[in-house]
């Protein structure tokens, strides 16, 4: 304020106006007690700063430690979904693709004249599609024996009545 010319009344406020005391300025700006006001009054802030870093790097910490814990919960989430994930893969495997499989090698075989197999024996319902198509298979083979032997029969009966008439 000196500098501006604004000096204290009687009551210690700074009403007066006058000319500018660069010298009394420069005095007040490098004087002990000037250096002592601003370290009274930096003294606060500082403890200030201080409490606001530290509340901070704890809330930061706490933070950094939450996000450990979620991105754990997370990754184990994924691993129990990818374990999950293939038990369904081979449950399907299992349970259709390799009944599928097995009914097919079954269709080949009758359809290449081998029908003396049995049926094909799957580990599947009865009561569900592939159940029935196993059971349906097996029942084709065993009727398409019977006509089989069946014709068989009838061609041994026919030849034993032409070999007959013929003698």
């Amino acid at each position: 304020n000196a500098a501006k010319g604004v000096f204290k009344d009687k009551d210690g406020k700074f009403t007066i106006n006058g000319e500018p005391d660069l010298k009394m300025a420069q005095s007040i700006m490098f004087s002990d007690e000037y250096d002592q006001t601003i370290n009274k009054i930096n003294t606060p802030v500082e403890k200030f700063n201080k409490l606001v870093n530290q509340r901070i790097s704890e809330r930061t910490e706490a933070a950094i430690s939450s996000t450990e814990i979620t991105m754990l919960a997370l990754s184990c989430s994924v691993a129990v979904l990818f374990i999950i994930l293939f038990c369904g893969l081979w449950m399907l495997l299992r349970k259709i693709v390799k009944p599928v499989q097995m009914c097919s090698e079954y269709a080949k075989q009758v359809s290449e004249g081998m029908l003396d197999l049995s049926k094909p024996t799957l580990s599947v319902c009865k009561d569900n599609e592939l159940g029935i198509l196993c059971s349906s298979m097996g029942i084709m083979v065993a009727n398409l024996r019977d006509r089989i032997a069946e014709a068989e029969r009838q061609k041994e009966s026919a030849n034993l009545e032409a070999t007959n008439a013929a003698v």
